[in-house]
């Protein structure tokens, strides 16, 4: 008798410990799963009731960042920025839980051709309705925060659309991918 207390004793201590257990390693998880939902709202909101610290255009960013990182970072990285350009690309974030809208840095033309980093701009989803209305090559100004370069793109999170104009002309992107291919036809010289 006195061992069929001790193991019910010890099954129950055991029983005990295990919820336990697995109700605090669940509220550890939901805590986990919440800290990024609530650092990107603390964000979002941080850009929608903040100025920028300035503005600067999507080309003048990437000839920073290309010039000296570090330096750009120390500028730009963590800050509030509003960055214009024009639209080279719309569309959602390779997980699915972001819309992105990439700006043109690149300056082409037959005398020059200036290549750099991507500036990458990440919208949660309920912005859906006024990315929808954005088309290639619309000017535009978006403000979030910068969060400096990783690997060819440099990129702002918990980003806000402040204003966009529609292109100044239908074919802007279509002339724009002529020079390139025109570009990139040339012979490669060597010095």
């Amino acid at each position: 008798m006195k061992k069929i207390i001790v193991y019910f004793i010890i099954s129950f201590v055991v029983g005990f410990l295990i919820v336990w257990g697995g109700m605090k390693c669940y509220k550890e998880y939901v805590n986990f799963i919440n800290k990024d939902k609530n650092e990107a709202e603390i964000s979002k909101k941080r850009v929608q009731e903040s100025k920028s610290d300035f503005n600067i255009s999507a080309p003048e960013l990437r000839v920073e960042y290309n010039n000296n990182q570090v330096s750009a970072d120390l500028k730009n990285k963590d800050k509030i920025i509003t960055v214009e350009g024009r639209i080279l690309e719309i569309a959602k974030s390779s997980d699915g839980k972001q819309l992105e809208i990439q700006l043109i840095t690149e300056s082409y033309g037959r005398n020059t051709s200036v290549y750099g980093s991507n500036v990458s701009c990440f919208f949660s989803l309920d912005n859906q309705n006024a990315i929808s209305n954005l088309s290639k090559s619309d000017l535009v100004s978006i403000k979030g925060i910068c969060k400096g370069k990783e690997y060819s793109q440099i990129e702002f999170k918990s980003c806000i659309l402040v204003s966009s104009k529609k292109s100044f002309s239908s074919n802007y992107m279509k002339n724009m991918e002529e020079e390139v291919k025109w570009q990139l036809s040339l012979p490669l010289t060597s010095n």
